[in-house]
């Protein structure tokens, strides 16, 4: 990646991808934050329930290849494992989020594009070496159903957040059985939710937003899928508000940012920061701020990356300086030690992820343009306790869009 001082030259990758995909995909780190706590029973009236596979896929095109250098041989940057493949043999499909779990796993989700009106949705757990465990589908005839964020809790079990009729936030456990899906009734109707954290003591926060006038941005559920916190952005001229992103700091605050409507705010984008019972501390509606493609937290400070730059900052919401990007950024995550991660689509197609020291200054950058070198696009990354950057996104094969899953050394 060129030096982040540069000349902006705002492009999003043109890719055919899924139209659902599209319409809107955590972010800082999902990392757990109280490992042990376990939920209530399994929810035996969801005819959808888990059906753990035991083995990869057949329709899987690389289930578990593998880079044979260990990660702690490999120089920084190396990559050390892909895995790829559809959940389905004739339809596209595209990872949207991963999370890793501290009990040795990682969660991914997704999106299967059937038509321009049915879609399914999928929660797939793997081993740390992209070995898979099994699939979870959800699959409405006719509707538009999908999976965008997950989050792992560090007990084993994960919840997955998307849209299937008015909302989906569902939570598993370690072998595929869902223990529960929340029933939310306090967040209106045609609810799409885009991110979720573990939210501590066995809660969970999810940003999103209702299709009415009114911009759902944060809930919290128990530990039982209930609502028990709300947080929203009222809207009186604009129906098109979504939250995005959403990090959580080592203080329990939130920050979470997405789009809204220009008219009424006169920025395209908002940032929102909440304490932790989601009350609002500041909103900041920058004119300039493009669209809000992943939030965290930087010591003191706040990064914001969007599809034309990545911006600083302070803990208050004052702009610091805003550095232009030559690719769209499509996620955003920061270590203890500090180094920034970014994952972006850039101008020729690939998927690059780079690492920045605190002041900005370029460490390593890795590129992928998928298993045919026909493009890829990165949707989400989290990393594991010993600094491995885990990537997820969707690449183009010669006849369809597939997902793929990058294990990067630290």
């Amino acid at each position: 990646m060129p030096a982040l001082d540069g000349p902006s030259r705002p492009a999003l990758a043109v890719l055919p991808l899924l139209l659902l995909w599209l319409e809107g995909c955590g972010d800082d780190l999902k990392r757990p934050l109280d490992a042990g706590l376990a939920d209530a029973g399994p929810d035996s009236t969801l005819p959808d329930a888990a059906l753990p596979d035991g083995a990869a896929d057949a329709a899987d095109l690389d289930a578990a290849t593998t880079d044979a250098m260990p990660a702690d041989a490999a120089p920084p940057g190396t990559l050390l494992w892909t895995v790829r493949g559809p959940e389905s043999t004739n339809v596209d499909s595209a990872a949207t989020a991963i999370a890793w779990d501290s009990t040795g796993a990682l969660w991914v989700a997704g999106i299967e594009t059937l038509s321009l009106v049915d879609s399914a949705g999928w929660v797939r757990r793997l081993d740390l070496g992209g070995g898979p465990s099994w699939t979870h589908r959800v699959d409405v005839v006719g509707a538009l159903d999908s999976f965008r964020g997950i989050a792992a809790d560090g007990s084993g079990q994960a919840v997955a957040v998307g849209k299937s009729g008015p909302n989906l936030v569902r939570k598993f456990d370690a072998s595929g059985t869902v223990l529960w899906t929340a029933a939310d009734t306090a967040t209106g109707i045609g609810r799409r939710n885009e991110d979720i954290l573990a939210g501590g003591a066995g809660t969970w926060v999810v940003a999103g937003s209702t299709s009415g006038l009114e911009f759902a941005g944060l809930v919290r559920y128990d530990t039982t899928g209930s609502p028990m916190a709300f947080n929203s952005l009222s809207t009186n001229v604009c129906d098109s508000s979504v939250g995005l992103r959403l990090a959580r700091a080592s203080t329990g605050d939130y920050l979470y940012g997405g789009y809204t409507c220009a008219s009424e705010f006169g920025a395209p984008s908002f940032l929102r920061r909440t304490d932790a019972n989601l009350t609002t501390r500041w909103d900041s509606f920058d004119a300039l701020l493009a669209d809000v493609q992943g939030v965290a937290f930087a010591g003191d400070e706040l990064l914001v990356c969007s599809t034309t730059s990545l911006d600083r900052y302070t803990s208050t919401g004052v702009l610091i300086r805003r550095h232009p990007l030559t690719g769209s950024c499509k996620r955003i995550a920061t270590t203890p030690a500090g180094t920034i991660i970014l994952v972006e689509a850039t101008p020729d197609g690939s998927a690059r992820v780079s690492t920045l020291s605190d002041a900005g200054a370029q460490l390593w950058k890795h590129s992928y343009r998928g298993a045919a070198n026909l493009g890829a696009t990165p949707a989400d990354l989290d990393l594991g306790s010993d600094g491995t950057i885990y990537v997820t996104g969707s690449e183009l094969t010669a006849g369809k869009s597939i997902f793929f899953v990058e294990a990067l050394a630290p």
